[in-house]
């Protein structure tokens, strides 16, 4: 929900709060949802209840909660109930049909499921509860399943909506998960991503890298050149991927032995990152812990940059709570960016913004940016996605005095670049991981939520960026498409945030639904076609042979001049290595059908394109 008071809760988590896991099933925490009521009425007597797939109380109660949100998020947008239509079961296509499953909190993935409806009608699924899917062995493919699906909403143009039963399940060729490792729907989530045959856009294992604070931004400092904030990090028995790496600039890793007996070691760390060149004019610092087990928690506490006692303490009293592979962060607080204003400054604290860039992985792993939405708060507290209305870069620019044309979009371009740079990090870091690494052999990361602060480096406006995440800037990029009904000019009305990566859920399904199949191409022989053979082998196609021949338009014009056969030139001429068209087609009569393929084939077998791989009179048979 959104708090409109940035002013009013307390801005860090207690320290000694045992509360480690994020809120809500999928987030890997248990329990009962919340019992507010979500706003809008809709009907209550619908059929939630999967056939051979019994749930417990408090699983039915989380499938409940989830199907009002759904439809509180719709009504919010304007778009119609939900249709049951469970009573009459889908039959389909089994094998042969494109099939995008979510399984997932539906205000989080609403873009996606919405786009989904309009560019592949009734194939984007979203399923409320992990009792509606199943994983089934795959047949010649050890270790891997594939999934099928029972029951899910379907999604159609115009945002209608279906609840539909399928007799029977229907195969995923995609799935999409909101992923979490403690008890819950979260933790069933990632075992059923796992070693998957069908393309995934997520696993647990990618997620608990990404998640890691420490692990991305020396990844993103690295490999993208990303400006990311002055750290100092307290690893203990920090993993491989950030054992082999160098420092970078402004990002120091203290490797502890143990958690308990680093006062002297702290302290030292701790006063020379405070005066260091690193954090520049910054007057405070974050101390806060990175690691999967502190995912959707704000474990934090705000000091000033001269009390180096109070910084050694949190840093010592967070180091009791370390487990392996995680770390104790202390980061530089970025003051509000001074923006040029006409008006002059104005009274009381500035406005700080934070900016969520979405970015998708498109063909070619090439990235690109989707979709840009942004916070504006109170530049003396933090900014979170929860505490502020979404609103586009030029709004959010404007608010804070910037809204000179050519300034604004070099703010823009410089998002966009540090956005992408961050994505083609992570891509190029998972083409190093094993499929085991990865969470299975189809696992990728096809899109990525990059937050930003926006700081004022040297006089330039510059992105700083401060965590990788998925769902909150979707779903904050989703709530600007949603909550503002206005007609919207410019770069934020061209396009969905979730147009590109649907587009890739597409391509990704139509690999997967071609895999292993046999093509035939007709007319592909020319060099200009060499592009249909490279895209088979990539689509993992299996080749018939290609047809060719020894005979010259000279013989077969003679074989026409004597009546056996009739040859019809379509082409004045051949060039060699630039022909694509038809150049000529050959025909046979005779006093009967029989006869006539009899002809046809012993001209075939004549000019040498009959064989085993291509049995000319199997396909003469079919001939009328």
């Amino acid at each position: 929900m959104l708090s409109l008071d940035p002013s009013g809760p307390e801005w860090d988590c207690p320290l000694g709060s045992k509360d480690l896991e994020e809120e809500g099933p999928w987030g890997g925490g248990s329990g009962l949802p919340p019992t507010g009521c979500f706003p809008g009425s809709w009907r209550q007597d619908v059929g939630l209840d999967c056939k051979g797939s019994p749930e417990g109380a408090e699983a039915r109660a989380w499938t409940v909660y989830y199907y009002s949100l759904l439809q509180s998020c719709l009504q919010q947008a304007g778009l119609p109930e939900t249709q049951d239509r469970g009573q009459v079961p889908r039959t389909g296509c089994p094998g042969a049909e494109v099939t995008l499953c979510v399984l997932g909190s539906p205000s989080t993935f609403l873009p996606v499921l919405l786009e989904g409806g309009v560019q592949s009608p009734g194939n984007m699924l979203l399923c409320l509860s992990p009792a509606w899917l199943m994983k089934v062995p795959a047949p010649g493919q050890p270790g891997e399943a594939a999934l099928l699906v029972s029951k899910a909403v379907s999604f159609h143009p115009g945002g209608l909506t279906f609840l539909d039963d399928f007799v029977p399940p229907r195969r995923a060729t995609y799935f999409l998960a909101g992923l979490g490792l403690g008890p819950g729907r979260g933790r069933e989530a990632a075992e059923l991503a796992r070693d998957l045959t069908c393309p995934t856009g997520a696993s647990a294992e990618l997620a608990r890298l990404l998640e890691d604070r420490l692990l991305t931004r020396q990844l993103l400092a690295q490999q993208g050149g990303v400006a990311v904030p002055a750290t100092l990090a307290f690893t203990y028995k920090p993993p491989g991927l950030l054992r082999g790496g160098d420092a970078s600039l402004g990002l120091r890793l203290v490797e502890l032995s143990g958690k308990e007996g680093q006062e002297t070691l702290v302290k030292e760390e701790v006063e020379a990152f405070l005066r260091s060149e690193a954090l520049g004019d910054i007057l405070q610092v974050a101390v806060k812990l990175s690691g999967w087990r502190w995912r959707g928690r704000q474990a934090w506490r705000l000091h000033p940059r001269a009390e180096l006692g109070a910084v050694v303490d949190t840093v010592l009293a967070l180091l009791e709570k370390l487990e392996e592979e995680e770390s104790v962060l202390v980061e530089a607080v970025y003051p509000p960016a001074q923006l040029p204003c006409s008006d002059g400054p104005s009274p009381g604290p500035g406005l700080a913004v934070r900016i969520c860039a979405v970015v998708c992985r498109t063909q070619g792993d090439r990235p690109l940016l989707s979709k840009v939405v942004c916070g504006v708060g109170r530049g003396d507290r933090p900014l979170r996605h929860h505490n502020s209305l979404p609103r586009t870069l030029e709004v959010a620019l404007a608010q804070c005095g910037l809204g000179e044309e050519a300034q604004v979009a070099a703010v823009r371009q410089r998002v966009k670049a540090a956005a992408e740079a961050a994505l083609a990090a992570v891509l190029a870091l998972e083409a190093g991981l094993s499929a085991e690494q990865r969470g299975g052999r189809r696992a990728h990361t096809d899109f990525l939520g990059v937050d930003f602060a926006l700081t004022a480096a040297g006089g330039v406006l510059t992105p700083v960026a401060l965590e990788l995440n998925g769902g909150l800037c979707l779903e904050a990029c989703g709530a600007l498409e949603g909550l503002w009904a206005a007609p919207r000019l410019g770069p934020a009305a061209d396009e969905a945030v979730a147009a590109p990566l649907v587009e890739t859920m597409l391509r990704r399904s139509a690999r997967c639904l071609m895999e292993g199949k046999q093509l035939l191409v007709v007319g592909a022989g020319g060099v200009s076609k060499k592009f249909v053979w490279e895209a088979a082998r990539d689509y993992g196609l299996q080749h018939l042979q290609a047809l060719s021949s020894t005979a010259s338009r000279e013989t077969l014009q003679a074989l026409h001049d004597r009546g056996l056969l009739r040859l019809n030139l379509l082409e004045e001429a051949l060039v060699p290595g630039e022909y694509e068209e038809p150049y000529c087609s050959v025909a046979c009569a005779g006093p009967s059908p029989t006869e006539a393929r009899l002809r046809l084939l012993g001209l075939c077998q004549g000019l040498g394109i009959d064989g085993p791989s291509y049995p000319v009179a199997h396909f003469l048979s079919h001939f009328k």
